[in-house]
């Protein structure tokens, strides 16, 4: 028997060797060198409990290089793996209660869910494709619903899902996103071009003219079909990973918790310029990590249950090889006090913020530099859209990471 639980016990030492080679992914990408990362996702065999990881990693990698096709077919990928894994095996959730979180499939938070739809979102309205954002739109709208307090402050994906009804047409359902979003702003004002447009647009005349007075007599009240209008999706920074938080209950025993360090978020500042002039624009911006954090604490009961029920299956294991075997009892005891170790594994190469820029235009041509008070970028554009040629009632989308 003891020997048996000692072949085991390194069974599950070397089980846990092979990971997906994050720290490298995130140091390379960080370090403005995104081939060498995708290099490096390709070049290591993936463990099949890190293949939705390598699938967001690999996804928002090939966005931030403009590959917006592949981007997207490795996170249809990552939609259609959180499906199938939706439905886990009693074999899979045995090997957690014995060993480690670490053991199993990694399913994403559920902030995580949400934003690969998010970038999925963006990598279509880039590419021009209007109804499979809409469709993208939908199921974000799902993971909202399903986790509606702790993704309450998911503004820009808010934003990114009227923008996406909006550009395909879809009128009324934008409408009713935008009402949401402008619930949780300090203002409606801060969106009533788009409540504005998307009410005009439905049919909806007394709701329209409402948001019209919202708009007083800038040129933004001009009627939508008449303007045009850039969107900029802005990434800003770098997310903190996952930490452990142990807390020991008894000298050989453990129980550790995942958690985001405490951190001071800097929330940049943009201007839109055009020759020397400031102008009028409408931004939505998400602090990732509040999101994240409020996420991952939303798991804080499941995540203490499981923990508690895995320290008392070790108990009773090693107590049990004790009897027969003091020696092979305490190297057990040991070895479970070693391997509780908290599941940090997350999506290393998000930005720390994610900022949703609408610029309204006349019709015409135009030169825009889009300048931030962020760290490292003040006093410089972070983006300059030149030679713009816009018709009326058109609308383009650009990205920037900085």
């Amino acid at each position: 028997m003891s020997m048996r639980c000692l072949l085991l016990l390194l069974m599950l030492f070397s089980g846990g060797c092979a990971t997906l080679p994050r720290d490298d992914v995130r140091h390379e990408f960080l370090q403005g060198r995104p081939e060498a990362a995708l290099a490096t996702l390709e070049k290591e065999e993936i463990p099949r409990r890190d293949a939705l990881l390598a699938l967001m990693e690999r996804g928002l990698i090939l966005h931030s290089m403009g590959k917006y096709e592949q981007s997207a077919k490795a996170f249809l990928k990552a939609e259609r793996l959180l499906d199938e894994w939706d439905y886990i095996s009693v074999s899979e959730q045995a090997k957690t209660l014995v060993v480690n979180e670490w053991a199993g499939i990694y399913k994403g938070e559920y902030a995580e869910r949400l934003w690969i739809h998010s970038y999925q979102m963006m990598n279509y309205l880039l590419l021009g494709d209007y109804e499979d954002a809409a469709v993208e739109a939908r199921l974000a709208l799902k993971v909202l619903d399903a986790y509606e307090t702790p993704l309450k402050k998911a503004l820009f994906t808010r934003a990114l899902i009227g923008l996406s009804f909006e550009s395909a047409g879809k009128y009324n359902d934008a409408f009713i996103e935008y009402k949401k979003l402008a619930e949780q702003l300090p203002s409606e004002r801060l969106i009533a071009r788009q409540l504005y447009w998307t009410a005009l647009r439905s049919g909806l005349v007394a709701e329209a003219e409402k948001y019209r007075k919202l708009l007083g007599t800038t040129k933004m009240k001009t009627d939508p079909e008449q303007m045009a209008e850039v969107v900029v999706f802005i990434a800003h920074g770098v997310m903190p990973q996952k930490v452990p938080a142990d807390i020991f209950i008894a000298p050989d025993v453990r129980l550790s918790f995942p958690q985001y360090p405490p951190t001071d978020i800097f929330k940049p500042r943009y201007s839109v310029i055009e020759k020397g002039e400031r102008l009028q624009f409408e931004e939505v911006t998400t602090l990732l990590p509040d999101v994240a954090s409020d996420s991952l604490n939303a798991r804080g009961k499941a995540l203490l249950a499981k923990q508690a029920a895995r320290a008392s299956i070790k108990h009773n294991i090693a107590h049990k090889v004790g009897k027969e075997n003091e020696l092979a009892g305490s190297l057990l005891k040991l070895a479970f006090l070693i391997l509780e170790e908290a599941d940090t594994r997350g999506w290393s190469t998000l930005p720390e913020t994610l900022s949703l820029l609408r610029i309204p235009l006349s019709p015409g041509r135009h030169h825009l530099s889009i300048e931030s008070s962020g760290i490292g970028a003040q006093g410089k554009p972070i983006l300059e859209l030149k030679a713009l040629e816009l018709k009326p009632g058109e609308r383009i989308y650009r990205k920037i990471r900085f």
